[in-house]
């Protein structure tokens, strides 16, 4: 049975991250973050990941993403090339869809699941992950209007990050994806919200 699942900031090949996460190497960091997501992730899943893939495209990432398990989905992030922030990225999209690559690649999305309605980005609406700034990209955020809003950027631990607001960062599980049951799960303890929207 086919599953839908969530996870965002795989952060493949980026040294600053395998250091946060407290891995030695990168290597030992993009493994462990693969070996994660096979284990959770089978072959006729489909997972929606909310950007962050890496920093670069080269022929090792490439690699690296097709040893992924599931269709994969990508709402783009602030450190992908496709990502509609940069300047041309329209020009890399043809490399980034492929076989065993992402099956679609959009700034944001709107899901319906188990009757909720949601929306999803890279960013959430409020909130960055520097402490004490003042919140980045808010040209690309999503203006919040009721719905809930999932979404990655924040590398916390904090799985909840704000009113309507869940983040299915790998930070937030245990560097793995997140099924989609949990992530509705999450949006039924409330906040004072019925269906996502203001009661």
């Amino acid at each position: 049975m086919t599953r839908v699942l969530y996870c965002s900031d795989l952060h493949l090949g980026h040294r600053l991250m395998c250091t946060t996460r407290g891995f030695a190497t990168i290597e030992e960091h993009d493994e462990t973050v693969i070996s994660n997501w096979n284990r959770t992730v089978a072959a006729d899943d489909i997972v929606w990941l909310l950007g962050d893939v890496s920093l670069r495209w080269d022929d090792k990432l490439r690699w690296k993403l097709g040893r992924l398990n599931g269709t994969k989905h990508l709402i783009a992030g602030n450190h992908d090339a496709v990502f509609p922030g940069h300047r041309d990225a329209y020009r890399n999209q043809a490399q980034w869809i492929g076989e065993g690559m992402f099956a679609s690649i959009q700034a944001y999305a709107r899901r319906k699941s188990a009757g909720r309605e949601f929306l999803m980005s890279h960013f959430p609406y409020r909130g960055d992950h520097i402490e004490g700034r003042p919140d980045r990209s808010v040209q690309y955020r999503l203006r919040d209007e009721g719905l809930w809003l999932v979404h990655g950027h924040l590398h916390s631990k904090d799985k909840v990050t704000g009113p309507r607001q869940v983040h299915i960062g790998l930070d937030a599980w245990d560097l793995r994806p997140v099924p989609e049951e949990e992530v509705i799960a999450l949006m039924g303890k409330g906040n004072g919200k019925d269906n996502g929207k203001a009661v």
